[in-house]
C-alpha cells in the first residue's frame, strides 16, 4: 500500500522516501553478506581445541574491568585442568578524548 502511494507521487516528491529506502536497502544487504562471509572466514579458519590445549593456553573477555570476569568461575568448574597461561582480557570506553599513557593499559 506504501509503495503504491509512493510511486503515485513519485514525479513530484514521491522519489525521496524510495530513494531513501534503497540506500538503506543496500546499506543492510552489504552489512548482512559481509557478517556471513565474516562467519564463514572464521569458521572455516577456526583454532581446534587441541591446538588450544598444546599451547596451554586460556583467553577470557568481558567488559568487567574490575576483577575477573564471572566465566572463569564456571571455567574453573568444568574443565578439569586449568591451562599453563590463563589471560583476562576487559575493555573500558571512557568518555574522555585523551588519557595519561600509563592508565591507558592496567
Amino acid at each position: 500500500m506504501r509503495l503504491t502511494s509512493v510511486l503515485y507521487k513519485f514525479s513530484e516528491v514521491g522519489y525521496l522516501p524510495f530513494s531513501f529506502a534503497l540506500v538503506l536497502m543496500f546499506i543492510m544487504c552489504t552489512w548482512n553478506y559481509v557478517y556471513r562471509l565474516k562467519y564463514k572466514y572464521e569458521l572455516d579458519n577456526k583454532v581446534s581445541k587441541e591446538v588450544i590445549n598444546e599451547i596451554g593456553l586460556a583467553v577470557f573477555y568481558s567488559e568487567f574491568a574490575n576483577g575477573i570476569p564471572p566465566i572463569f568461575k564456571h571455567y574453573v568448574e568444568d574443565v578439569p585442568a586449568l591451562h599453563s597461561t590463563i589471560v583476562s582480557v576487559s575493555t573500558m570506553l571512557l568518555s574522555i578524548v585523551r588519557s595519561d599513557e600509563m592508565k591507558r593499559f592496567v
